[in-house]
């Protein structure tokens, strides 16, 4: 998925120059004599914990990454929906074409708002997460007398992992809830949708998935709830 790409980038570039600040932080904050922090009292050395990142600016820096990719992922999917609904035959329906064509402009002004308003919410998210596991192994790296090496190997492989795993689940999360999100709401805008079902995706869904397949169709999308990160279910 060209979108999950996207978002992986994103992601990754925006670890790679966290971590950067991260180091920059630790190692002016820590950089003594000996090169260790065994020679700081440990109640003052936490509380160089604090801001290791400048929580504002950061959220700044990931909405200028994310928002241009919701916008394109969710322009891409809405303009699918919509030639789903202006020709339902060509794709597997058995129903006709409206009189007057269904256009993606309609909610896309809709889209656009909720989306740069998500992007907020989870670059706060991500950065709240980011900053629980650096406090968690530099903590353990302070009380047990680590070097200044050691502070920020661990700080290396905290970005490591946000890379790896955590870069990929933003991706495939963020790319699913923008098609979904992008398709309901033009579906929803054409009135020509009777009811929504939920069809699970992937190829190890959760049992709550599956419990929410086996319920019977809903009169709006936004009766369903919200898939769970990783998610690849949809509600059609």
């Amino acid at each position: 998925d060209v979108f999950q790409l996207r978002f992986m980038k994103v992601a990754k570039n925006r670890f790679n120059q966290q971590k950067a600040e991260v180091l920059y932080s630790v190692n002016s904050r820590f950089l003594l004599g000996a090169k260790s922090v065994k020679g700081l009292v440990k109640k003052d050395a936490k509380k160089q914990l604090d801001n290791l990142f400048v929580a504002t600016s950061s959220v700044v820096a990931w909405n200028a990454g994310l928002i241009p990719v919701f916008k394109g992922a969710t322009m891409a999917a809405g303009n699918l929906g919509a030639a789903l609904l202006n020709d339902p035959q060509q794709y597997g329906y058995d129903a006709e074409a409206p009189e007057t064509a269904v256009d993606y402009s309609s909610v896309s002004a809709q889209v656009d708002k909720y989306f740069a308003e998500h992007s907020d919410t989870i670059s706060k998210g991500i950065d709240a997460e980011t900053d629980k596991q650096l406090r968690s192994v530099l903590t353990e790296k302070i009380n047990a007398g680590a070097s200044l090496q050691e502070m920020s190997d661990a700080v290396e492989n905290v970005y490591s992992a946000a890379s790896g795993y955590r870069a990929l689940r933003i991706a495939i999360t963020e790319s699913q809830r923008s098609l979904q999100y992008a398709n309901n709401a033009i579906w929803q805008d054409s009135g020509m949708v009777e009811d929504y079902s939920w069809v699970i995706g992937g190829n190890n869904p959760f049992n709550i998935c599956i419990d929410l397949s086996n319920q019977p169709p809903k009169t709006l999308a936004t009766d369903w709830p919200d898939d769970h990160p990783n998610g690849q279910c949809a509600v059609i």
